[in-house]
């Protein structure tokens, strides 16, 4: 098997080779994996060991930081009237 690494990833592995703590670049991809096993097995047991009430749920989703960079204030152009319009027909 082959991958392909971006410039980022390649430049990452190396400065990891040059800490002195891995030996090989195989080594680095290695560990790689073996946390993104064991993240993604936390993952699994958070989710099957408990359901979320809708509290939680709102509280989890609070705690995510938003992401409104690329709001473009036309996307809300008619917005307004749209809504009125809307609540004239309720």
């Amino acid at each position: 098997m082959s991958i392909i690494l971006t410039i980022e990833q390649e430049n990452f592995v190396k400065e990891k080779l040059k800490t002195g703590r891995y030996k090989s670049i195989d080594e680095v991809i290695t560990e790689a994996f073996r946390l993104l096993e064991k993240e993604s097995e936390k993952q699994s047991l958070h989710c099957a060991d408990k359901q979320l009430s809708w509290e939680e749920t709102y509280q989890e989703m609070a705690k995510e930081k938003e992401d409104w960079s690329e709001w473009d204030i036309t996307l809300a152009d008619g917005l307004e009237e749209e809504i009125n319009l809307e609540s004239q027909t309720i």
